[in-house]
């Protein structure tokens, strides 16, 4: 079973939301981001949005009227202007939430590698595309709200913009017990632990479909990888045990 869909509840979460129907819109219209590298953009973006809205004061719903470009964006006053001169601060100061976690963390690791420059040229692609299609209505410096009707297009549109993929992406197990992975019929256990502080209770599974990834996330936000756990094992586990549990949970490996 999956988490339940829900419309966002924080700043973060409408960044995030906005962000990833940026990056939709940009490849139903022939952009090319590969989709391994798509959850990565979007956090960028979602990133940036939240320390332009935090430098602004701007919170919840009122993020669709941040600006996407500028006309200084030197002074970081827009979307693309954080992406092109703090992106990197604007990860650091990003909430540290189970939804993009993961992708946060990759991009810290890989600052100053061709990884983290391709996906921020991709997220300032992503923020341009949409700019040179709002110069064609005559909007030289559009909001995220002024994208709202081509972003949603067959969809219906309505006054904020309002993403579900994010969600509707990833799957979650969390368990205030201890997830165990279990061999040979049940005869044999390990648990699950978080490699940096080597916590096992209170763990969230993180699976992304798309990806094929697993994230392990304690309780202390801290995001490291199991091999013995695969999307289907986890998916199967997930299915059993529901989005949460109170209790130990088992995953046949």
């Amino acid at each position: 079973m999956t988490e339940s869909l829900r419309p966002p509840q924080s700043t973060w979460e409408y960044c995030l939301s906005a962000a990833d129907e940026l990056v939709l819109w940009h490849g139903r219209q022939g952009g090319s981001i590969r989709e391994a590298d798509r959850p990565r953009v979007v956090v960028l973006i979602g990133a940036a949005a939240y320390g332009l809205a935090s430098s602004i004061s701007v919170d919840g719903p009122d993020v669709a009227g941040l600006p996407l470009t500028g006309p200084d964006e030197s002074r970081s006053v827009s979307v693309r202007g954080v992406l092109q001169h703090h992106a990197l601060r604007a990860l650091q100061t990003s909430p540290y939430d189970v939804l993009g976690a993961a992708e946060r963390e990759q991009l810290l690791a890989a600052y100053g590698t061709p990884v983290f420059d391709l996906a921020r040229e991709a997220a300032i692609e992503v923020i341009t595309h949409h700019a040179r299609s709002s110069e064609e209505t005559g909007q030289s410096h559009p909001t995220i709200r002024d994208r709202a009707p081509a972003m949603v297009g067959g969809r219906a549109a309505g006054a904020r913009v309002d993403v579900e993929e994010a969600r509707n992406r990833q799957q979650f197990l969390t368990t205030t017990g201890v997830i165990w992975v279990v061999y040979d019929g049940g005869l044999s256990r390990l648990p699950v632990v978080c490699t940096r502080c080597r916590a096992r209770t209170g763990l969230t599974l993180q699976a992304d479909a798309e990806t094929g990834n697993v994230h392990v996330v304690c309780p202390d936000r801290h995001t490291t990888q199991d091999p013995r756990l695969t999307i289907d094992v986890v998916q199967e586990a997930i299915s059993l045990a529901g989005a949460s549990g109170s209790e130990d949970v088992d995953i046949n490996a």
